[in-house]
């Protein structure tokens, strides 16, 4: 996971602790105050995204961070400014997702506690939120709720309603409606129909519990609940001071059809507690011996041997074993994938794979440079190896944009290669279109001219490439060209005798833009909505012929003693060069031709 880094000014500043709220699906919510005005930024990040960057636009004391674009069901890393420390939450997953979320009745928290659960989510039902009882610590990486609420998650949908109110439609829709009602004595948690799905009394010596249909109702004094939700599934556990008994309440019962998974080994894999992870899904492949849970616990044991571990021959044992006991688990296309690749490269014993594997699976870290040399070695080391072509496609890959010449050369190695003819025609392929980037479109047509012959079979897809290239060299030679053009206008403005405009000139300027501006403007009256994305292309376009319009105004000044004919064509030549000339030169830099493509239906 690359590591986000927020930065601010370079100035000491005192801030409160950071507090998540609305965390959705896709965005989440930061909230702090510092002691004095300034402009503070934040940078967070995921597995597999780079590091993004959101600052403030204004200085000020309170501060509220959208952070937007996120992916759901992930846990995304953050820091402010020059802070070493940072902080971590987790987005609201997609329905049908397994989670958990704890449920605080008393006025003392235990935060470590907490957070060694991995709940995804706090709901804080105390009245008295006293300071250092443990609140602040679990507002930095959680979301915590206090009433009023009203979210998504998963499959459900919390809100916190008063007698009178009414549940929002919005809400309404989802599989599973956690309702909060307060009163003097209760706290009740029940789906829109009323019937009960749990109901907490935040009083009483002893816990007691009554079994419903659809629910329970549980008594509790200073305690709290861990709430797990798979599904339809409800299950609830009593938390104590350091720790939480094993989940005793099913407060609804669900069809084994659905596919759940131990939530807290899931929770310990993504904290990179890969061996507790591991004991845990064992602890509950014993417990729970429906095919539904135990094929996707072992799946993801052998997943952590597999692709984070990096032990091979653990990940073959679990993968042979999922295979054997359930073919038609929907995790067997994926463990039955993995397990052939890892065989087709256990030569030297499985060294080449684990260094590869890791290089590739750990890119986006900080170690990336000594991992790539690691694999670079490998060429060196095991000329002979399986993974040979698959490491030459991936270091052209990678030294695509820090080292062009460095990844041509491992992509030639590939290309010229007979061990895999597949993996070579990509290798060739991909070079073609490197240097298409380059636009060094003689050299890609040459490389895919080249292809074709050595590859016949593929030709309707080169015959596209090699179309695409010698369109490229058409679109250079016309750049050049409305280059020289406008070049070769100014230089002849340049060098004519100083003119100047009479009023008759300006007003020629003050009509042509005056017409230009109404022939960009009524489209975007009309079509403002298709037309956004030409929005800065017009706003270049209009100076620009403006000036183009000056430049020949000047020219046509240049030749006033000239006879009529020669003056009206000069003009003419002029006007249609020129302004050919800014108008291709502009969409060639904003790319707009395909804007227009997109546009046309």
């Amino acid at each position: 996971m690359t590591s986000w880094h927020l930065s601010c000014k370079e100035v000491a500043v005192k801030r409160s602790a950071p507090e998540l709220s609305e965390v959705t699906r896709y965005s989440a919510v930061l909230e702090w105050k510092t002691e004095k005005p300034v402009i503070e930024n934040v940078t967070y990040s995921t597995e597999g995204r780079e590091d993004q960057v959101f600052e403030e636009p204004a200085p000020g004391t309170k501060h509220r961070i959208t952070l937007t674009g996120l992916l759901p069901n992930k846990t995304w890393v953050y820091r402010r400014g020059k802070e070493s420390a940072s902080f971590q939450f987790k987005t609201a997953p997609a329905p049908g997702t397994p989670f958990r979320f704890c449920i605080l009745t008393g006025s003392s928290t235990n935060a470590d506690s907490i957070l060694a659960l991995f709940p995804d989510f706090v709901i804080a039902l105390a009245r008295d939120e006293k300071p250092g009882n443990g609140l602040e610590k679990l507002k930095s990486s959680l979301p915590v709720f206090h009433f009023p609420f009203s979210f998504e998650w998963g499959s459900g949908g919390f809100v916190s309603l008063t007698a009178e109110s009414k549940l929002p439609v919005a809400l309404s829709q989802h599989e599973l409606i956690f309702a909060f009602q307060t009163s003097s004595d209760s706290l009740t948690v029940v789906p829109d129909s009323g019937q009960y799905i749990l109901q907490i009394i935040p009083h009483g010596d002893e816990l007691l519990t009554e079994t419903y249909e659809d629910g329970a109702r549980v008594s509790l004094s200073e305690t709290s609940l861990l709430v797990e939700v798979q599904g339809g599934e409800i299950r609830a556990g009593i938390m104590g001071q350091n720790d939480v008994q094993e989940l005793p309440l099913l407060l609804r019962q669900t069809s084994l059809t659905f596919k759940k998974t131990c939530v807290y080994c899931r929770s310990l894999m993504e904290a990179k507690q890969y061996q507790k992870s591991i004991r845990g899904y064992e602890q509950f492949l014993k417990e729970n011996k429906e095919q539904a849970l135990q094929d996707d616990a072992l799946y993801q044991i052998a997943y952590i041997y597999d692709h984070y571990l990096f032990d091979y021959k653990s990940a073959l044992e679990v993968y042979g074993r999922l295979l054997k006991d359930f073919p038609q688990s929907r995790s067997a296309k994926p463990a039955r994938f993995r397990l052939n690749y890892i065989l087709q490269h256990a030569d030297n014993d499985f060294i080449p794979l684990k260094i590869f594997e890791k290089a590739r699976l750990t890119s986006g870290n900080d170690n990336r440079p000594d991992n790539i040399r690691e694999v670079e070695e490998l060429l060196e080391v095991y000329p002979t190896m399986t993974l040979r072509g698959e490491i030459l496609m991936w270091l052209g890959h990678v030294f695509e944009k820090s080292d062009y010449q460095k990844a041509v050369s491992y992509l030639e190695r590939l290309a010229s290669s007979d061990n895999d003819r597949e993996l070579a025609y990509k290798a060739a392929l991909k070079l073609g279109d490197m240097m298409y980037q380059q636009k060094d479109y003689v050299l890609a047509e040459e490389r895919y001219r080249k292809i074709l012959k050595n590859y016949p079979g593929k030709q309707s897809a080169l015959t596209v490439k090699i179309e695409r290239s010698m369109r490229g060299r058409i679109r250079e030679f016309l750049y050049m060209g409305a280059v020289f053009s406008l070049i070769s206008g100014f230089l002849f403005v340049f060098l004519l005798p100083p003119v100047g405009l009479r009023l008759s000139g300006y007003k020629v300027l003050v009509s042509s833009g005056i017409l230009y501006a109404i022939a960009i403007l009524v489209p975007f009256v009309l079509y403002y909505e298709h037309l956004i994305p030409l929005i800065p292309l017009s706003t270049a376009l209009f100076p620009s012929l403006i000036a183009v319009v000056y430049i020949i105004s000047l020219i046509a000044k240049g030749f006033s003693g000239r006879p009529v004919i020669l003056r009206v064509l000069i003009s003419v030549t002029a006007s249609l060069l020129l302004s050919w000339s800014m108008l291709y030169l502009l969409l060639y830099h904003f790319h707009y031709l395909f804007v227009f493509e997109r546009l046309l239906p």
